[in-house]
């Protein structure tokens, strides 16, 4: 396969890794995410990034095959560490997110008050006699 074409394979793919992480940064900002949403934008970062990473490889081997572009090599291997280096810090965004919609719920969870029914106490009056006084006391 010609080099050029790997190469505007992966800026197309790069692009759109890109949005995706931008897009995922931004909804974690703004909501609160849940379990079924963190799984789903998970597995569209994982898609996005494979696909990125299989094109990546392919260009290596072929700038390392190649003894014209074998100077290329080092800085097109920097530029994929940062998309790397990139996927996992959504990953990470994305686990703190998942871990913080685990959160929620229980402290939404109101404590119920246990509500007993027990006898009505009466207290013993003092009816003023001084004879009831020792009774009323003890």
């Amino acid at each position: 396969m010609d080099i050029d074409i790997l190469k505007s394979k992966r800026k197309s793919l790069r692009a759109a890794f890109t949005v995706c992480c931008n897009g995922i940064s931004n909804r974690i900002e703004t909501e609160t995410l849940g379990n079924n949403e963190v799984n789903a934008l998970y597995k569209q970062l994982q898609d996005k990034f494979s696909r990125l990473e299989t094109t990546q490889e392919e260009i290596s081997d072929f700038l390392l095959r190649s003894e014209e572009l074998k100077n290329t090599y080092q800085e097109d291997f920097l530029k994929a560490e940062e998309y790397r280096d990139k996927f996992c810090q959504i990953c990470s965004l994305l686990e703190a997110s998942q871990e913080k919609t685990v959160l929620v719920p229980e402290e939404n969870i109101s404590i119920e008050k246990r509500k007993f029914k027990l006898p009505k106490l009466e207290l013993r009056k003092f009816s003023g006699e001084p004879k009831d006084f020792l009774a009323f006391w003890s």
